[in-house]
């Protein structure tokens, strides 16, 4: 019989302090939905009375799963079939959400990408979160080479899941209880290639032929892609305008298979007021406006529950066969949503390549 996973919820007190306050919690529908883009979410109907007084500060735990909720909603339907009390929320990856930046907005730097987001991991957060240490996948800062930041009234969460959206990797705060009974970890997941191009790792084919998945819907819209951006950055200084033009390349563009088109893009924003334009900075802000050009590829499949999270998982590059255009492609895993109910555990993926680009680009090369 196939597990179902124990739902346990943890109270925090006004000092971050972190207790269990109800164990194997029984419900009787549980979705969980786990993102590379942006913060994931649950609900869960249970199938007792709501075990903790609400309004208050929970969060939700499955003994399978690295991921922490948040509880954010709770709802009861009563009715002569009974009672059905429900808990939704975000996972906690959202504490960064509810960090907005003030007057000038904010930026923080690293050596690169990693090194910026976790400092970002580290400070971005309001005082009364648990105490949060950095764990698998970050780094200490080496250097100021590359920044992440945003505008006044971004959310800190934004500016973090575009920057690691963008290198193929998300961010995770997860709970191990009895490793840190006090602390939550933050953690910096990147994906991994299993495509069949490469050797360094095992193969992962989603195909109706091979039994992976069960169906496949496919959207290719190549209606906005294009093949090159010219970028734009401008400032003004005491005796002349400074002013930078520069042609980049739209990465992935098939000039066997699409047809030229040009964008323009002004980047001077992703720059940054006190770094003056030069080729190389403007050709990085070009690059990251480009994957706005990129062709949008989305697949929803249904998935066989094997081989999820032991051959494929979160944020992986798979191959995906679509049999009535007599293609595959390699593309990235941005959503895995679970649902566990009477009926048994069902798994649903989608993969695309157009997810980070409707995020404002938060990261930047400074050199």
């Amino acid at each position: 019989m196939e597990h179902f996973p124990q739902l346990d919820i943890h109270h925090v007190d006004a000092q971050g302090n972190i207790e269990l306050v109800a164990a194997n919690v029984p419900y009787r529908n549980l979705q969980w939905t786990r993102r590379v883009s942006g913060v994931g979410e649950f609900a869960a109907t249970l199938n007792c009375d709501v075990p903790v007084e609400w309004p208050g500060r929970y969060l939700v735990t499955l003994d399978t799963h690295k991921e922490v909720g948040i509880i954010e909603k709770v709802s009861v339907k009563d009715g002569a079939s009974g009672a059905e009390p429900a808990l939704e929320g975000r996972f906690a990856e959202s504490f960064y959400d509810r960090f907005v930046f003030g007057v000038g907005g904010a930026s923080l730097s690293g050596a690169n990408w990693r090194q910026a987001a976790t400092k970002a991991l580290a400070t971005w957060h309001m005082n009364d979160v648990p105490q949060i240490i950095l764990s698998e996948g970050t780094q200490s800062a080496t250097g100021p080479s590359y920044s992440i930041g945003g505008a006044e009234g971004d959310s800190a969460m934004e500016v973090l899941f575009s920057a690691t959206a963008g290198n193929n990797a998300y961010p995770l705060i997860t709970y191990d209880r009895a490793k840190n009974p006090n602390k939550l970890e933050a953690c910096l997941i990147s994906g991994v290639n299993r495509g069949r191009s490469q050797s360094l790792n095992p193969w992962w084919v989603f195909s109706l032929q091979l039994g992976t998945i069960s169906s496949v819907d496919y959207l290719g819209d190549y209606s906005v892609a294009c093949s090159e951006v010219v970028a734009l950055a401008e400032r003004d200084s005491q005796d002349n305008v400074i002013q930078i033009i520069r042609t980049v390349s739209v990465p992935g563009f098939d000039a066997a298979h699409q047809w030229k088109a040009r964008a323009f893009e002004d980047v001077g924003g992703l720059i940054g007021q006190d770094v003056t334009p030069n080729n190389a900075n403007v050709d990085a802000a070009g690059l990251l406006r480009s994957y706005d050009h990129m062709p949008e590829i989305v697949v929803d499949a249904s998935v066989a529950g094997s081989g999820y999270r032991d051959g494929w998982d979160l944020c992986d590059l798979c191959d995906v066969e679509v049999p009535a255009l007599n293609m595959a492609a390699n593309i990235r895993v941005e959503e895995v949503r679970e649902v566990w109910k009477d009926s048994g555990h069902t798994v649903e993926a989608t993969l695309g390549t157009k997810s980070i680009s409707r995020l404002e680009r938060a990261l930047q090369g400074r050199r």
